[in-house]
């Protein structure tokens, strides 16, 4: 929240007027992004992960991110180059809803965490070792559901 206090004194001949602008940080909203593209324009911070689809510009760190819910445009976080980020990661993003026209934006973004995720074939990922800490990606067409899953890649 913010606002703007005005205070104004008088000698009797002339009038002093000095602003001071206040600040308040509220609670973090965790929205998903589709909750958070149907938040209005303001500087309520939200929370917001999702899986890093695009990357728009490597110089200001803007990108694309999706979730079960929809996709959204984060323009800029800070220190994007020494982030890490690529599409695939998963992010958890806080920053404030905005927009450009008629494109929805994320605006004043920092990065909260960021888990990297490693594309890879059914074949290789059924021979690799298990673990909590790698997290991988596996993209093919559903054929069949019956007890089983059978995908095709």
């Amino acid at each position: 929240r913010t606002t703007t206090l005005i205070f104004k004194t008088t000698d009797g001949i002339k009038d002093y007027t000095a602003e001071v602008e206040l600040s308040q940080k509220g609670a973090i909203i965790d929205a998903s992004v589709e909750a958070f593209n149907a938040a209005p324009v303001g500087s309520t911070m939200y929370r917001v992960s999702g899986m890093v689809t695009t990357i728009a510009n490597t110089k200001y760190g803007n990108f694309y991110i999706r979730d079960y819910s929809g996709e959204t445009y984060v323009y800029g976080i800070a220190d994007f180059a020494n982030s890490g980020i690529d599409a695939g990661d998963i992010v958890t993003l806080v920053g404030k809803r905005g927009a450009y026209g008629t494109t929805i934006e994320m605006l004043d973004a920092v990065l909260e965490s960021k888990i990297d995720v490693t594309e890879i074939s059914i074949a290789d990922f059924l021979a690799v070792e298990k673990s909590k800490e790698i997290y991988y990606r596996l993209t093919g067409t559903i054929t069949e559901i019956n007890g089983s899953l059978n995908i095709v890649t």
